[in-house]
């Protein structure tokens, strides 16, 4: 029975090819945009979960604008269910210095010093409570720190910016206790 519906399949395939090529290749389209579809929702409920209070994170941006700098405290301030926030700035490209040293860092973020109230990323070394409290302290990765620094201990070590880069100009930062994976 089955091999008699495959025959009868097959034969209006040869009797009306053009009808078979657009309904094949549109079968085919569909399957494929569809499963590109799901992949795309997994992926964007996939990542950043390993935060200890993911569910309860969320961005916020005006129509792919930054927001302005007080706009967040005073949405805290007048909503009792907001907890904690913490600003980024855009990811910019910045050239760094140690000694005589310098690397050019293709993705530096600014940040609130409550990220790591909000965010949960693993600390190797220091406290998450007061890693980010001084304004001239600065947050690495391991790797950053071992191209920085060697196999120096990175604590209380000073990265700078050179003094002709126009923004920012001579600021140093400080590894003051932590740095993470």
């Amino acid at each position: 029975m089955l091999r008699n519906y495959f025959k009868i399949a097959f034969r209006n395939i040869v009797r009306h090819k053009a009808f078979a090529t657009i309904n094949i290749a549109g079968l085919a389209i569909g399957m494929a945009c569809s499963i590109f579809i799901l992949l795309w929702v997994q992926n964007e409920l996939s990542y950043d979960k390993f935060h200890k209070n993911a569910d309860n994170i969320y961005r916020l941006t005006a129509g792919g604008a930054t927001n302005s700098g007080p706009m967040v405290p005073e949405l805290k301030a007048r909503i009792p269910a907001i907890k904690n926030f913490v600003r980024f700035s855009q990811a910019t490209t910045t050239v760094f210095a140690t000694g005589t040293k310098t690397f050019e860092e293709k993705a530096v973020f600014y940040a609130d010093s409550t990220l790591l109230q909000v965010f949960s990323f693993p600390l190797i070394n220091g406290n998450a409570q007061t890693v980010l409290a001084r304004p001239d302290a600065v947050l690495i990765t391991a790797d950053m720190a071992k191209k920085y620094f060697g196999e120096r201990d990175p604590i209380d070590q000073t990265i700078r910016t050179p003094s002709q880069q126009s923004r920012n100009n001579g600021i140093q930062w400080t590894v003051r206790q932590g740095f993470f994976h």
